[in-house]
């Protein structure tokens, strides 16, 4: 049984991959062929990953598809509507896919553990301006990753730097450098031109260019991280005995 389980599971990566490929290579040259490829390699990639799934993930993937049967049924949905709903989705996954390579990429870089270390040494003031900044900078490039990839930092150097702190201390002085990254790389959405936000915002919207909001996004994206630092700074533990405490 275990050796038809891992046969199933390559069987079902390749299903994956061929999905991610084919839905990465529909964004440059679109093809309706590539919209049937990813949609049949997801659904191929479902049926035999189905067997460990969760419940609630079975009921709700037979609920989506049940209602996507009705509506096809109906005749509200075509063949070629429901390739191209499966080539976005086949997108996603892909989305979700490279999130999950680069933190199990970080979790094993002696470089990304540096990185976390380095900011973890730093004062609680300082330490959180280092990860603001580059959680930010890193976020122009990676986008959501950024969260995923120093998220993994943080935490590493959390546990070889604190081994002999009391727990409590290093559960604060995680959440407050996941803060730090959290907010930093969430106000690229504010400006940055290749996030989903302003994708949407610049097709909905007739004759609105990056450029008109580029500026006022960026300035608003800066207040928001200095807000957080502010915040920071106003929720610093410190010790009965009126010492500040290194969290």
């Amino acid at each position: 049984m275990p050796e038809r389980q891992s046969k199933l599971t390559l069987v079902a990566a390749v299903f994956l991959a061929v999905c991610c490929v084919s839905a990465i290579f529909d964004q440059f040259e679109p093809s309706p062929l590539l919209d049937e490829l990813t949609s049949v390699s997801m659904l191929a990639y479902l049926v035999l990953q189905s067997r460990w799934m969760a419940k609630t993930t079975l009921v709700l993937l037979a609920v989506v598809l049940g209602l996507v049967g009705i509506t096809f049924l109906m005749g509200q949905l075509t063949i070629d509507l429901l390739c191209q709903i499966g080539e976005r989705a086949g997108y996603f996954a892909f989305f979700i896919v490279s999130l999950q390579w680069l933190s199990a990429v970080a979790a094993r870089s002696h470089a990304v553990a540096d990185i976390g270390v380095w900011a973890a040494q730093k004062p609680p003031s300082l330490r959180y301006v280092s990860l603001t900044i580059a959680s930010h900078a890193i976020s122009v490039l990676l986008l959501a990753g950024t969260a995923s990839l120093l998220g993994t930092a943080t935490r590493i150097a959390t546990e070889t730097s604190g081994r002999n702190q009391d727990p409590k201390v290093n559960e604060v002085r995680q959440r407050r450098m996941t803060l730090a990254v959290v907010r930093a790389s969430g106000a690229v959405v504010l400006w940055v031109p290749t996030t989903l936000n302003m994708a949407v915002l610049t097709a909905t919207l007739p004759g609105l260019l990056w450029s008109d909001v580029a500026a006022q996004g960026f300035a608003i994206g800066c207040i928001m991280m200095l807000l957080g630092g502010l915040f920071d700074y106003m929720s610093e533990p410190k010790l009965a005995r009126g010492k500040k405490q290194d969290h």
